[in-house]
């Protein structure tokens, strides 16, 4: 097998939601034929992405939910056999979450304030029996074969706000009982990581924001992801597709890979663009590129083309979809 490590450091597939579950949202054919093409190329890690707990809210009807079935350890086998680590990223929302189809707010202040009125009735107990239930899935997905495990603490879902001290009075109680778990998965060998938005995406109250950002950051942990954005906030954070956007992405990235210099992060959001200006600390993640074109990591060519129609909830569709893919394998088929 070729070494998953080059000058670059390592690459990372990072997580996204497919879309492509069966009717009991497990991953269906099209789900693991689409993991296990873009395993390959000394690609060192695929986190299979937006993974709702057990008994987690999800953010679409179409989102998968980890269970005992088969296809879980059908498609942690495919990762596998192509050469990359086999990761999941578990998540969940609440009960009544809708997630905005726009991709900017109609108005940050209220959105904000919102966010901050879920946060503030969220209980303890609750967050309890959460990560119960996250520690339950972990081993569902051990078992399964899954061998990198990432918690969603981004983009305003649930454990974004109780592990923030803006939205939740149990941030620091929370942390802990994260901690305890990530060093339960570290004893049994398990990677581990924590996808993390370093902003809000409104920029008023990012200072204080990013202020509060230091428990997440100070978590032990093999990477950490930086993500960007509330979702419901502006998604042009999460998803940057202007040079300025992506400039603004990576500077913050990089000036939190410095102030951290022990830790590893995972720098997305266009990363091939800067792919030869890395501190050692901060790895490659990619998505778009690869949902593009499989074989992107072959020469960093011929990926995404910022159309945006990979945004398929966003567009009212039940699953993932780039008019890339027609190049090669026509319309009405899924890349293999």
């Amino acid at each position: 097998m070729q070494s998953s490590v080059d000058k670059q450091g390592k690459k990372f597939f990072v997580g996204l939601n497919t879309g492509f579950v069966d009717e009991n949202l497990n991953p269906d054919s099209r789900c693991i034929d689409f993991y296990s093409s873009r395993s390959r190329h000394k690609l060192y890690c695929t986190i299979v992405g937006n993974v709702v707990l057990p008994s987690g809210f999800s953010t679409n009807k179409k989102t998968a939910r980890i269970s005992h079935a088969p296809a879980w350890n059908h498609l942690a086998e495919a990762i596998t056999e192509q050469g990359a680590v086999p990761g999941i990223q578990f998540s969940s929302t609440w009960s009544g979450f809708e997630g905005k189809r726009r991709f900017v707010a109609h108005n940050y202040a209220s959105t904000f304030k919102f966010y901050q009125s879920v946060g503030a009735q969220i209980t303890q107990r609750e967050i309890a029996a959460l990560i119960v239930d996250l520690s339950d899935a972990t081993r569902i997905a051990v078992d399964h074969g899954f061998r990198h495990i990432q918690l969603h603490a981004a983009h305003g879902y649930f454990f974004n706000l109780v592990t923030h001290p803006l939205f939740s009075s149990h941030s620091q109680w929370t942390c802990s009982y994260i901690q305890s778990w990530l060093d339960e998965l570290h004893t049994k060998g398990i990677e581990t990581s924590i996808r993390v938005s370093m902003t809000t995406g409104w920029p008023e109250i990012d200072c204080e924001y990013i202020a509060g950002m230091s428990r997440l950051y100070d978590l032990i942990v093999n990477y950490t992801d930086l993500s960007d954005g509330f979702y419901n906030l502006d998604k042009r954070k999460i998803y940057p597709s202007t040079k300025d956007l992506a400039n603004r992405r990576f500077n913050l990235s990089t000036s939190i890979a410095a102030e951290y210099p022990s830790k590893m992060f995972i720098l997305s959001g266009q990363a091939k663009d800067y792919a030869d200006n890395l501190r050692e600390n901060l790895h490659l993640g990619f998505c778009r590129d690869l949902i593009a074109n499989p074989n992107f990591l072959l020469d960093m060519i011929n990926g995404c083309v910022l159309c945006n129609k990979c945004h398929y909830f966003s567009r009212r569709e039940e699953h993932l979809f780039c008019p890339e893919w027609e190049k090669v394998i026509g319309i009405n088929n899924l890349p293999l």
